[in-house]
């Protein structure tokens, strides 16, 4: 399965097809299920085929995907078609579907969010966790691949790992009433999606409600770093696992040297090779290990795995080119919070620092301030050079400035097609290059040349 194609290998018995989803209409030619399909472009036979109704309404696909071999078509009206299984909301019946699912599965589910690192954490708690654990692919973190990650677990798996993006108000609770999370991580508050959620009060809010779903018995896992998160241990009445990267905590993540670090488990402490650069990193891990800890792990059945973690794509991921330049991409997205983040890493690191940045995507009405005000940070940050690209670019350029640099340090760029060769004439060996911007900036186009 490729992680942008929208179906699953999933067998399913008619009758309990039935059973799951008592008030469809199904027609008796139907037989076993082998997969879940959403797009009738990789249909495969077997499949059952939804037609959720997106930019596109799947049911002007249902007469192809029977016609590829659909075991069955799950519509909202009669279609006098063939395989048919009517209901009244074919997204709800698939929610339904993945809920039911989860529920005949016996092992443990963790629902991870945050305003960054939530790819970056399930990650590495797949590499920490080894083959017991399965975790959503790629980024499916919505309403259309959680339900589609949780018909992918299979009696092998005793965790499953599940990541949950949010847009809006209700998204957590709603992804919560079909994967069940027991045990619920959020990786730290920041501005992002404030064009729905207002302000980082409003995201907090918004991510709360995964902690809110939890059962009696299931288990937060706070980092206590981020000035919101730390407010909710007084609140929540399930157990808590806390982590942090600054302080003492049931798990405590510390700098020993550049690759090294010594970590706090419970009462027990190692110390270890971990390959990813930054405080946000190591929260990130932290938190990873939090959850590792509500799992039941001891630090004996994971110390050895820390050091096999490596950086996702386009996330801090580093090159170096034949002039001796260092690259960080890491522009997989981008919001303040996080390219904050990423620039205070950097800036602790040896040599001339330029940097390459994009816009910030989704930050509503506060955008152009958003801007303004990171970019008066990069003076004091010591940044050397930087580039930038996008609508916000001269927001970006006047905050810079009433920062402190200098105009003949501040460069706009027309387009990505140009950028390449501008950025080129002004690097020199030994510098380090940090690129960072929304995913819709496509920055990693300006370096490709280089990687």
């Amino acid at each position: 399965m490729h992680k942008d194609d929208l179906r699953v290998n999933c067998r399913i018995e008619s009758a309990l097809l039935q059973q799951w989803l008592p008030e469809a209409v199904l027609d008796s030619q139907i037989g076993a299920i082998t997969g879940v399909c959403l797009d009738s472009r990789v249909l495969q036979p077997g499949d059952l085929f939804f037609a959720i109704k997106a930019a596109r309404d799947g049911h002007d696909f249902v007469q192809g995907a029977l016609d590829k071999g659909a075991a069955a078509v799950v519509v909202d009206h009669d279609m006098h078609l063939p395989r048919q299984i009517i209901v009244a909301h074919t997204l709800q019946s698939l929610h339904e579907l993945a809920k039911q699912y989860r529920q005949a599965w016996s092992g443990i589910v963790v629902g991870v969010s945050g305003s960054n690192g939530k790819t970056t954490t399930k990650e590495m708690l797949h590499t920490l966790l080894g083959e017991e654990a399965f975790s959503t692919p790629g980024t499916w973190n919505n309403h259309l691949g959680i339900p589609l990650s949780l018909l992918m677990l299979r009696p092998a798996h005793h965790i499953a790992v599940i990541e949950m993006g949010i847009n809006q108000f209700g998204d957590l609770e709603s992804y919560c009433q079909y994967a069940m999370p027991d045990i619920g991580v959020l990786t730290v508050i920041g501005d992002s999606h404030l064009m729905h959620l207002k302000n980082r009060e409003g995201v907090l809010k918004a991510k709360s409600e995964l902690f809110a779903c939890l059962p009696q018995d299931g288990i937060a896992v706070i980092n206590i770093d981020d000035p919101y998160l730390s407010t909710l241990q007084e609140k929540l009445t399930v157990d808590i696992v806390t982590v942090s990267a600054q302080t003492q905590a049931d798990v405590f993540v510390e700098l020993v040297s550049d690759q090294t670090i010594k970590v706090q488990y419970g009462q027990q402490q190692i110390e270890t090779a971990f390959h990813l650069g930054g405080q946000h990193n190591r929260n990130n891990l932290a938190c990873a290990l939090g959850v590792a800890m509500a799992c039941g792990k001891t630090i004996n059945e994971i110390q050895d795995r820390i050091a096999m973690i490596k950086p996702l794509d386009m996330r801090m991921q580093e090159y170096k080119t034949d002039e001796d330049i260092r690259i960080i991409v890491d522009c997989y997205n981008a919001n303040p919070t996080s390219t904050m983040a990423g620039l205070t890493m950097v800036s602790t690191l040896p040599g001339r620092k330029v940097v390459l940045l994009g816009d910030m995507l989704e930050l509503g009405e506060q955008s152009s301030k958003m801007h303004m005000d990171l970019a008066r940070k990069l003076f004091d940050l010591g940044i050397d050079q930087v580039f930038l690209l996008g609508q916000f670019a001269k927001d970006y350029y006047q905050g810079a400035l009433l920062g402190g640099l200098q105009e003949s340090q501040i460069h706009l760029l027309d387009d990505r097609k140009s950028a390449y060769e501008k950025i080129h004439t002004q690097l020199q060996s030994g510098d380090i290059l940090y690129v960072k911007g929304s995913r819709g900036m496509r920055l990693e186009e300006i370096i490709a040349p280089w990687i």
